[in-house]
């Protein structure tokens, strides 16, 4: 009998606030601006994209430079998607050439975080999940994982 009581309805002022946490606030208002401003958004992340690849340093051979592979670490060898951040970097930077010296999917890499970036200012969020979930982006990622593979097999062979 006394567990019935626990199953009542509580009364509303017990009822704990309904509100998000503190920390995902910030975030949807971000996500909320980006796609609110579309030209002025996608413009913004491309500037900040440039601006930030003119500020890292690609000195490679320094003493300094340090690696996060783990491929790399465990093998000695490179992995894939070695250089891809170096190539990246370039592309932004306008280093085309240079960029495919590092990884030959530098240049192809950078266009697709252009366009998905172009993409997502432009829909809304229900548009946005219905394409990351649907048949063309799953072909385009599994063409890209491809082309990724072969790239390493053409460079290490």
């Amino acid at each position: 009998m006394q567990n019935t009581r626990v199953l009542q309805k509580l009364p509303d002022s017990s009822v704990v606030s309904k509100s998000p946490p503190i920390f995902s606030v910030g975030f949807s208002k971000i996500f909320d601006r980006i796609q609110a401003f579309p030209n002025l958004s996608f413009s913004v992340g491309v500037f900040a994209a440039v601006l930030v690849s003119r500020v890292l340093s690609l000195d490679t051979e320094s003493e300094h430079w340090f690696t996060l592979c783990w491929w790399k670490q465990w093998f000695g060898t490179d992995c894939p998607g070695c250089g891809m951040g170096r190539a990246i970097v370039c592309f932004f930077r306008g280093e085309f050439a240079r960029s495919l010296e590092y990884h030959p999917m530098g240049v192809p890499t950078g266009i697709g975080f252009c366009l998905l970036f172009f993409a997502y200012t432009r829909v809304d969020s229900e548009r946005w999940k219905t394409f990351l979930n649907g048949r063309i982006f799953t072909v385009c990622m599994f063409l890209y994982g491809f082309c990724m593979f072969a790239s390493f097999l053409y460079r290490k062979f």
